[in-house]
């Protein structure tokens, strides 16, 4: 599934139109948890709506390698963007020596099907 395919996806459990774009998406899930997202960069965006897309088409989350391949980017510039998401409080990243550390934070519990309550 590509990120259009499953942004879609969320979009719809979400119950916005398929359509969605995916800043519309990720306004949403914050809105659910309750928090407002701090500024991102068009990159820091794309960075976080793939791992988004890779969470909810995988279930698990994505290494660096494999953002970088979706994004035509280096997975040390892809590292780049997710310290700098991490920071932003966006991201957790847990053990730092492993290659799938990677959730969303308010939506650790996101994966597949099941989303924050609305």
């Amino acid at each position: 599934m590509n990120a259009e395919t499953a942004i879609a996806r969320c979009a719809v459990l979400l119950g916005l139109p398929p359509d969605a774009t995916p800043d519309a998406v990720t306004e949403e899930l914050a809105s659910r948890v309750g928090r407002k997202l701090p500024p991102l960069t068009r990159r820091q965006k794309d960075v976080l709506d793939a791992i988004r897309s890779f969470i909810a088409c995988e279930g698990i989350s994505p290494t660096f390698e494999e953002l970088g391949n979706v994004l035509g980017l280096s997975k040390v510039t892809v590292w780049h963007h997710a310290r700098a998401l991490e920071k932003k409080g966006t991201i957790r990243w847990g053990d730092r020596n492993a290659h799938r550390s990677l959730s969303l934070v308010g939506f650790e519990e996101t994966g597949g099907e099941s989303l924050p309550p609305g």
